[in-house]
């Protein structure tokens, strides 16, 4: 519970008639459950101080507002408990700070630039099985997710998995200062948020502020398959996973991928995982996972057959069938890495049909854009790829170096519905369809009206 107490520890604006205690955190008042502190966050479309009465009417135990709004709006909410500061963002991030001292438990922070969601939820279900776990809500993993999902935390966890993400440089070390991680993985260094970083080396820099944040007696799993990662300095004992090396302390091999890129792997020589979801991608997230929930010595059996029975997210490598046509929902996020990853994971997979790559723009890549569209471009012409639809102003590059590659199949869109409209004239019984993009692209948009 958070108490008074707690929030004069974080010595950060006034309290005004509040003297019970409060349950987790809120930014929405939508969803708001009684007992909880809504805090009001001023956002680029909305302002959290226009529903303090909405807050209050759906049992808000303590409202948390900026000062200037307070003075003018005292009176109206006179004897409503308020916790009255200079910014409610930073009250929030102050508060998870104090709330964190309190627990003395293991918690793991999980950051790279693809996989850290598939990573974390399967290391989540799998801890289950001997720990009361806590873990992000949903994808909360920012400067504001990161601690609404920390003061969800509670006396009967027995073990925390947090997700992390950063798009700026300085946002990790931030996060882990009001974490305190005792544990760190960094999936991989890729091409993510290219716009702000940079260049790869940028992006390890910043991923490589969570091995940095770690005590002395703390873990870091360390991926040895990706050279960025297994180069960072940290002062905690360092435990290491590898696909296809020997000095791994946790090492695996693909022994085949089936006809649906299904891959049967084999760890230390020893365990066989049979993963319901595609690519060499999932089999490295596995291992990583594996490694971890070893590590707290989880039943072995227990973590073999929570894995095998893992199917993913929604929106990251979904597969499912329209007719006879299967479609792989991948539309949750893209770079240039994941991106690559799919359209090799697509290779893989055994068609009666055509291979159909639907692609959206790509974001936050900043100088790197076009080049990295140019790639994708080139990767589709030496693939097994037979059609590539492409929308977006940055897919542009895309469309065209496939063109000058040869590749005719190859068309853009400025219009999703005129993409779709032309997709499901193309589309026949045995195709597979790739549908990509960044968050922002909204690429769902074109699966829904191939479903429809």
């Amino acid at each position: 519970m958070i108490d008074k107490n707690l929030i004069l520890e974080t010595d950060y604006g006034q309290l005004e008639d509040f003297e019970g205690n409060a349950r987790a955190a809120c930014i929405d008042t939508r969803i708001l459950k009684p007992g909880e502190i809504f805090f009001a966050l001023k956002g680029e479309n909305s302002d959290g101080h226009n529903y303090i009465s909405a807050a209050f009417e759906k049992g808000a135990s303590l409202c948390t507002v900026n000062k200037d709004w307070y003075e003018t709006n005292r009176e109206r909410f006179m004897g409503k408990p308020f916790w009255i500061v200079d910014d409610p963002l930073k009250a929030l991030q102050k508060l998870a700070a104090s709330y964190r001292k309190r627990f003395d438990i293991p918690v793991i922070a999980i950051t790279g630039t693809s996989g850290k969601t598939t990573t974390r939820k399967m290391i989540t279900e799998t801890l289950k099985s001997a720990y009361k776990v806590h873990s992000t809500m949903g994808n909360y993993n920012n400067h504001i997710g990161m601690p609404l999902s920390l003061l969800n935390l509670n006396t009967t966890h027995q073990i925390s998995v947090m997700e992390i993400g950063t798009n700026h440089f300085g946002e990790i070390k931030f996060l882990c200062d009001i974490l305190k991680p005792t544990h760190g993985l960094i999936t991989n260094i890729g091409y993510g948020h290219m716009e702000f970083f940079k260049s790869k080396e940028g992006v390890a820099k910043e991923k490589g502020d969570l091995f940095k944040s770690l005590p002395s007696d703390g873990i870091a799993f360390v991926n040895l398959n990706d050279p960025f990662i297994s180069k960072m300095e940290t002062k905690a004992k360092r435990i290491t996973y590898s696909l296809n090396s020997k000095k791994a302390d946790f090492s695996a091999k693909i022994v085949k991928f089936d006809e649906n890129a299904l891959p049967l792997m084999k760890i230390n020589n020893k365990f066989e995982l049979k993963l319901k979801m595609p690519g060499k991608f999932s089999a490295i997230n596995a291992l990583a996972a594996f490694a971890v929930c070893s590590s707290f010595k989880v039943n072995t059996e227990y973590i073999k057959n929570t894995l095998e029975s893992f199917s993913g997210e929604k929106q990251r490598f979904k597969i499912f069938s329209v007719g006879n046509i299967k479609i792989i929902d991948d539309t949750y996020n893209a770079n240039l890495d994941s991106t690559i990853s799919a359209i090799e994971t697509l290779n893989m997979m055994k068609s009666n049909g055509k291979k159909v790559m639907v692609f959206g723009d790509m974001l936050e890549l900043g100088e790197f854009s076009k080049k990295a569209h140019e790639i994708v471009g080139e990767k589709v012409v030496k693939s097994g790829i037979n059609r590539l639809f492409c929308w977006g102003k940055n897919t542009i590059h895309t469309f065209r170096r496939a063109l000058e590659l040869g590749f005719g199949n190859s068309h853009h869109f400025d219009d999703k519905s005129e993409l779709a409209k032309k997709l499901k004239k193309e589309l026949s019984d045995g195709d597979i369809v790739l549908v990509k993009g960044s968050r922002g692209s909204k690429m769902e948009q074109v699966i829904e009206e191939i479903k429809g």
